[in-house]
């Protein structure tokens, strides 16, 4: 399991994982946590690239720790849901690293905001386009390039997703809605799961908490696609 961080792609930290670590290990996973570079230092695509480098270095080694390259998942909250979702569905950040899109077995994105950048600069959220701006500058095309439901495409390798918003974040949702009519389109399996008890932060701390219904879905999800088969 690979966890990308999340943080407005302006902060943040591999050491942000709450109780994921032992959660995941628990149910006999390697837990990988990963960084990125930031912005303002860096704006897109050089989120995308250092966690394409980071899945592909995850597909080639992971073996030597013990785990199964085969059978690798990538999981990401806010920013990092965004990440997880374009290194998913554009080819291109593996492929850069020397892997593909089949490297990933299945995605995990939680209260992602940015899978249609133009949609959510426009939705009216408070503070979104200056969020929005910073990490991906004033450019239609470039939001465009880093919206992951532009990239969405039958035939490409897209792994299976559970895509996963909280409580009554109304863009959150839309931009889950538009995400997953995109894959389904694509005839990529995909399942779209709402907490209404959570907030934009719950929803990523309470994972492997005692009764937590998301943490149940992600496990459902996982062990549907291929995470506990021999």
């Amino acid at each position: 399991m690979v966890f990308i961080h999340g943080g407005s792609w302006r902060f943040g930290d591999k050491r942000m994982v709450a109780r994921k670590d032992a959660f995941f290990t628990s149910h006999g996973f390697i837990f990988v946590s990963i960084n990125y570079r930031l912005s303002p230092e860096v704006t897109h695509p050089a989120h995308a690239q250092d966690c394409g480098a980071a899945i592909a270095w995850v597909s080639k080694n992971i073996a030597e720790h013990g785990g199964d390259p085969k059978r690798i998942y990538i999981m990401g909250h806010s920013a990092g849901a965004h990440l997880a979702a374009l290194v998913s569905t554009d080819e291109t950040y593996l492929k850069e690293a020397g892997a593909s899109l089949s490297a990933i077995r299945g995605a995990i994105v939680l209260d992602g905001g940015g899978y249609d950048i133009p949609k959510m600069v426009n939705s009216g959220e408070l503070f979104a386009q200056g969020r929005y701006e910073r990490a991906f500058g004033e450019s239609l095309s470039t939001w465009q390039n880093a919206s992951p439901v532009k990239h969405v495409a039958k035939g490409k390798s897209i792994p299976p997703f559970l895509i996963v918003h909280a409580g009554k974040r109304v863009a959150s949702e839309l931009q889950a809605i538009g995400l997953r009519a995109a894959l389904e389109a694509a005839e990529v399996k995909v399942t779209q799961y709402n907490d209404p008890g959570k907030n934009h932060l719950t929803i990523n701390s309470d994972i492997g908490a005692q009764n937590d219904a998301t943490s149940k879905i992600i496990l459902d999800f996982l062990e549907a696609h291929g995470a506990t088969n021999n």
